[in-house]
């Protein structure tokens, strides 16, 4: 996984597939949270980005997060602490989803990411994304 990683078509808010990548599903309205839950001395590890409201998109090889004000020119440009333009984690570092659909409040999906080497995000960190606008419950149908 990583942060402020994630290229954008040209003229679009839409990540750039991989090779062999197909977007399958995105939903906007989507709140961002990545909460570390162990911070130990790994350098960033206080931080814990986060952005009220973009869109998730996922794919059959990864899911990407992107800020309502991300744009093609500053998606892989650094942010300031604690904020972000870009997120982007592989399916097979995901562990531990859970979907959770409280009573009082918007549906969440939650996974522990495992971190890719350069990806600047600390181990253990907690995957957040809640559904503002519908749309979480496809969402981690296509995830699981």
């Amino acid at each position: 996984m990583s942060v402020n990683s994630v290229m954008l078509q040209q003229g679009t808010r839409h990540p750039e597939p991989l090779p062999n990548e197909n977007f399958l599903y995105h939903c906007s309205g989507v709140k961002f949270e990545l909460r570390h839950t162990n911070q130990g001395n790994y350098p960033g590890g206080g931080l814990s980005p986060e952005s009220a409201s973009g869109t998730a998109f996922i794919s059959n090889h990864r899911i990407v997060y992107l800020p309502k004000n991300t744009t093609h020119h500053n998606s892989t440009a650094n942010s300031q602490p604690g904020a972000i333009n870009s997120f982007s984690v592989p399916h097979a570092n995901l562990h531990d989803i859970q979907f959770a659909q409280p009573v009082f409040g918007a549906n969440r999906f939650e996974a522990t990411v495992e971190p890719v080497s350069g990806g600047g995000i600390a181990p253990g960190s907690l995957l957040v994304l809640t559904f503002k606008e519908g749309g979480g419950f496809d969402f981690a149908s296509i995830a699981r």
